[in-house]
């Protein structure tokens, strides 16, 4: 209907334009026959008008004819360049819908090719500024390049391959980051401890150059932190060596018996582990050292007074401390300080080592002691905690325990505690010290050959007994008074479990005594410890 409608309007059109042109040729006609123009001059001109409106239509249809060849190789190449960014941004070729005249079909192509060269654009530019921020990370890092050709347009999917993989790229990159601010502050720390100033090139780009040029690679992080262990082990042998000196220090204090406001002299050495606080500590020590070669036999003296004390911790018995010979010595030298030292270092080892079982033991003893003293009736109490019973007459009864079970004891590790039972019982090795001149004590018996009614009376109550040269558990000598620190609870827990044993239940105090001599009179506290493998 509309193409009737236009072929109508075209009919009109053309019989207006003829009524038009037929008119403008009458007009024409009486215009040359009032100026007085010859018929024959009258035909040439009609034929100059019918001339140029011929010429005239045959411009506009060139005209339009080149239009249309216009249209038509533009629709061409629009096409063509299509199918080139189709292909280059992948994605599919343009379909135009319908039958479109060559003019809309112009349009719409032309139209397509401008918006893809426009996302091609884009693309392009995108893929240069994620290059360019993947060369920078990479650098940074030191890893290699994004694999991606930066000649051709990329996918939208390579794009976004891209952003992710730049993404991880930062986060590594401050990850690393992080973790080469933190070592290189230890680092720095570490070096102002040791005051060590940065000698190799990679020091001092570590320490002096400016974070943001440091290569932050794994071989990079991995020398950092192998650096960072090297400064802290030296550290630590600093803290240790330091440490050693503080303590070799206040050693040499308590044996040189150094007054206090000398030692606060250099009490802001006695912390810290810096170079010159390790030559401080070295100072001291190299001072102190002399003084105690000047003042040789003070030290050793003190040193035999820490052996005294180790030895009556360790139960030492009379011939273990006789075997040091050294002790008695009185020819004050060098090597003899030396063996002194030895020694001590020696014994504190060996009392740390078995401290638990040696607290047991003293436990023991104070509980057995307290149980006896309680036993014993008050009227027929002597005066002192220092009675003593002669032990060389056959016919004197003594106070004996009964044997501890060894193979118990021998089950006991060297840490675990003895726990107070009338199983058995425990001398005290002999408490008695050695004077610093190495005199030795002489012990000597109180045996008078005759019987003592008092003597047999409390022969089972008494708390100290000298059997062979050593004190009963619980004995102290008379200069030592006895530390009551324990409770009476521990004693009754004791005595209850002693009760139990039917074998010990007599009522009377001779079944005491007649259970009580089946002990055997040498040394029990070496007994138990031999038996658990602890004494030397």
């Amino acid at each position: 209907m509309g193409q009737i409608s236009e072929a109508h309007g075209l009919e009109v059109i053309a019989e207006e334009s003829i009524l038009c042109l037929q008119k403008a040729l009458t007009h024409l006609r009486e215009i040359w026959e009032l100026i007085g123009i010859p018929e024959d001059q009258r035909l040439q001109r009609t034929q100059v008008v019918h001339k140029h409106i011929k010429d005239l239509l045959d411009m506009m249809i060139a005209e339009e004819e080149s239009l249309k060849e216009r249209l038509i190789k533009s629709i061409g190449n629009c096409q063509k360049e299509l199918a080139v960014l189709c292909s280059e941004l992948r994605v599919e070729p343009f379909q135009e819908e319908g039958e479109p005249t060559i003019l809309q079909l112009e349009k719409d192509l032309r139209t397509q090719v401008e918006l893809m060269r426009k996302q091609k654009k884009e693309r392009k530019r995108e893929l240069k500024l994620l290059t360019e921020q993947d060369q920078e990370l990479c650098e940074v890092l030191c890893v290699p390049h994004y694999d991606i050709d930066s000649d051709s347009v990329p996918s939208l999917e390579e794009l976004n391959q891209f952003r992710k993989h730049l993404a991880t790229l930062r986060e590594t990159k401050a990850s690393r980051r992080e973790e080469f601010v933190s070592i290189k502050r230890q680092i720095i720390l570490c070096m102002e401890e040791l005051d060590h100033t940065p000698d190799t090139s990679f020091e001092r780009d570590v320490v002096c150059e400016d974070e943001e040029a440091f290569c932050l690679s794994l071989e990079n992080i991995a020398a950092l932190q192998k650096l960072l262990q090297q400064l802290e082990m030296r550290k630590s042998q600093n803290e240790a060596v330091c440490e050693g000196l503080r303590a070799q220090i206040r050693e040499l204090w308590d044996r040189l018996q150094i007054p206090e406001e000398e030692r606060e002299a250099v009490a802001m050495v006695m912390t810290g582990s810096k170079a010159k606080v390790k030559k401080a500590l070295q100072l001291e020590v190299d001072r102190l050292e002399e003084l105690k070669m000047q003042n040789m036999k003070r030290v050793i003296e003190a040193i035999r007074v820490e052996l005294a004390k180790y030895w009556d911790q360790c139960f030492y018995s009379q011939e273990q401390r006789q075997a040091f010979a050294a002790y008695y010595d009185e020819d004050y030298t060098e090597s003899l300080l030396q063996a002194h030292d030895a020694e001590v270092v020696r014994l504190r080892n060996y009392y740390e080592v078995h401290k638990e079982l040696f607290d047991g033991v003293q436990k023991w003893e104070e509980s057995w002691r307290l149980f006896l003293e309680f036993e014993v009736p008050v009227g027929s109490r002597a005066p002192t905690t220092a009675l003593r019973v002669p032990s060389c007459s056959r016919n004197e009864q003594s106070l004996s325990l009964p044997q501890l079970n060894t193979t118990t004891m021998s089950n006991a590790t060297a840490n675990s505690s003895i726990r107070p039972a009338f199983g058995g019982t425990v001398y005290r090795s002999p408490v008695s010290r050695l004077p610093p001149s190495g005199s030795k004590p002489i012990l000597t018996s109180t045996c008078s050959g005759k019987k003592n009614p008092r003597a047999a009376r409390h022969g089972a109550d008494k708390e100290n007994l000298e059997l062979n040269g050593s004190l009963l558990s619980g004995g102290y000598p008379s200069s030592a008074p006895l530390q009551r620190n324990f409770s009476i609870n521990s004693v009754a827990s004791t005595y209850s479990e002693f009760a139990k044993d039917p074998s010990l239940s007599d009522s009377s105090t001779v079944g005491l005594q007649r259970e009580l001599s089946k002990a055997s009179k040498s040394d029990a506290t070496s007994r138990i410890l031999n038996s658990t493998n602890i004494l030397p």
